[in-house]
């Protein structure tokens, strides 16, 4: 998608917002414009008060085991020992050499592999092929089995961060590795990787459902409720002050429309041609769509 078409609609639709707040005057808006403040409030409100919640008591159990299991079928050793063969040309790495390693707390298993092999078969291999490969068995091998068992949401930005990240690839590397049960691994991922993604989803989620339930009930209430019959005068004051408030309304619209937005990005069934890198790329959408008004980073 072009960037410009989003820039585009975000602009018209603040116009139009103003205009149409304008043309009516503050007096016959200040309802809508109550209506929006309260929605919004009290679904930032809740949200941030439920999405954790929420998150340990339906989603989290789920989550870890089905990452456990999915550790346990995943074989760390067999992964290294293949792609020893493969740099080395076909020789076999022993277990001590796994864990010499697999033992190192920095991000230098890549440098290490290299040098072992080098030591062991005198291949000399590029070190950057050597963690190119390396990096595969996550973002790969782990991630085609975990991308399955965990919700779309979590496995997207799993990926995506994975995937640039060289300290997360080899921290997964040493959970799948060192700790002496796939639970216990699980745990871990979950904990470091998986939480904070899903409790932002979550975030995303009960504010819309939220945000637009509310809407629906204060409208209703204040069609309800008995109206005055007094003539209102247009002065140029009340349509100034309405087009203000014509122009806070269309930030609220275009802030919920861009965590609607988010959440169909998170869920991964926006596609490839409307992502962050797309909505990044825009000049003017993007301070709503980066405006961290639920507190997700």
């Amino acid at each position: 998608m072009n960037p410009s078409i989003l820039d585009g609609a975000a602009a018209v639709i603040l116009i139009l917002f103003v205009v149409s707040g304008y043309r009516k005057g503050i007096s016959k808006i200040f309802s809508k414009v109550l209506c929006y403040v309260i929605s919004a409030v009290l679904s930032l409100l809740v949200s941030n008060m439920m999405a954790d919640y929420l998150y340990e008591v339906y989603v989290q159990d789920s989550v870890v085991l089905n990452l456990s299991n999915t550790i346990e079928s995943f074989n760390i050793r067999n992964e290294i020992q293949n792609c020893y063969k493969e740099l080395s040309l076909g020789n076999d790495i022993s277990d001590k050499d796994i864990e010499v390693i697999m033992s190192s707390d920095k991000d230098d298993i890549d440098i290490k592999m290299t040098q072992i092999i080098k030591d062991r078969t005198g291949v000399s291999c590029d070190k950057e092929e050597v963690y190119k490969r390396m990096s595969e068995i996550v973002n790969v091998s782990f991630q085609n089995k975990i991308g399955k068992v965990i919700p779309s949401c979590a496995g997207k930005y799993f990926n995506d961060s994975a995937s640039k990240n060289k300290t997360e690839i080899f921290d997964v590397m040493r959970s799948l590795y060192s700790y002496p049960d796939s639970h216990t691994a699980a745990k871990f991922i979950e904990q470091t990787y998986i939480r904070n993604l899903m409790i932002k989803f979550m975030k995303i989620v009960i504010f819309s459902v939220c945000f637009v339930a509310l809407m629906v009930i204060i409208q209703i209430i204040i069609k309800i409720m008995p109206k005055s019959d007094a003539i209102v005068n247009l002065n140029t004051t009340n349509r100034v002050i309405g087009g203000g408030a014509g122009l806070f309304i269309g930030i609220v619209f275009l802030l919920f429309a861009a965590t609607f937005l988010k959440l169909l990005i998170y869920s991964g069934v926006s596609g490839e041609n409307l992502n962050d890198e797309v909505i990044n790329q825009t000049k003017f959408f993007t301070y709503f769509y980066n405006f961290d008004y639920l507190l997700l980073k």
